[in-house]
């Protein structure tokens, strides 16, 4: 394959190979360009690396909001998802690092739960669920904590790109022969983060490879890394 034009190779056009094209951009116009496409791309990236098993959120959240109800060390089946629970320390600070990431303060796990302990006995239960007759999932206090679960996993899911070089390495070989030799998960990402940008973004195969070359060649994970 001919290698596509990226933003690397515009950018060398106008700096080094016309450079008198250069006085008719107004200053400061491509580094705007490029940092406004680089912020897109690793965006791009970011939403087709991001998957996630819904019916486990769900599951952990719902065995949360009943398991905050009980001191731990108590045993108990959930109501909403039959699940038998052993409701420890462990158990409960597990659910919340996903819920307020895992710098979150002992103090500050302990004043959530006892926030959505509150909440879910003054309002989720009684009012939502007894009175209107919700389902747990459509209620509010529910709809709250599934929207935090799912902005920390995708907080972390540009950790691939930050931290494993056989996954940066997979995507430069992919589509070789030498990408057989990988491990298995990393190949069924690197074939998911592909397969995504071309669905979701309208990518080629090729453009879709070389715009993850892009990412880690300019080390855009860690220039926006907390976007």
């Amino acid at each position: 394959h001919d290698k596509l034009i990226n933003m690397s190779m515009l950018c060398d056009f106008f700096t080094r190979k016309k450079r008198d094209l250069m006085q008719s951009i107004p200053t400061g116009f491509l580094d705007s360009l490029v940092r406004m496409y680089n912020y897109t791309v690793l965006q791009e990236v970011k939403e087709s690396l991001y998957y996630y098993n819904e019916r486990q959120i769900a599951r952990d959240i719902m065995n949360y909001l009943f398991a905050v109800n009980f001191e731990p060390s108590a045993t108990e089946v959930c109501t909403y998802t039959g699940d038998k629970l052993k409701i420890t320390e462990e158990f409960l600070s597990g659910i919340e690092s996903r819920l307020l990431g895992t710098d979150a303060s002992s103090n500050s796990r302990r004043d959530f739960r006892d926030t959505v302990q509150r909440e879910y006995t003054s309002k989720t239960l009684t009012q939502e669920i007894m009175l209107e007759k919700k389902h747990i999932t459509q209620t509010d206090t529910y709809l709250r904590l599934h929207e935090r679960y799912v902005q920390n996993i995708k907080e972390k899911v540009l950790d691939p790109f930050l931290d494993n070089d056989n996954f940066r390495r997979g995507i430069k070989d992919y589509n070789s022969p030498d990408f057989k030799a990988y491990d298995k998960r990393i190949r069924v990402d690197v074939k998911y983060l592909i397969r995504n940008l071309q669905r979701k973004f309208g990518y080629t195969e090729q453009g879709a490879r070389e715009v993850c070359i892009y990412v880690i060649d300019n080390d855009l994970a860690h220039m926006f890394g907390s976007t």
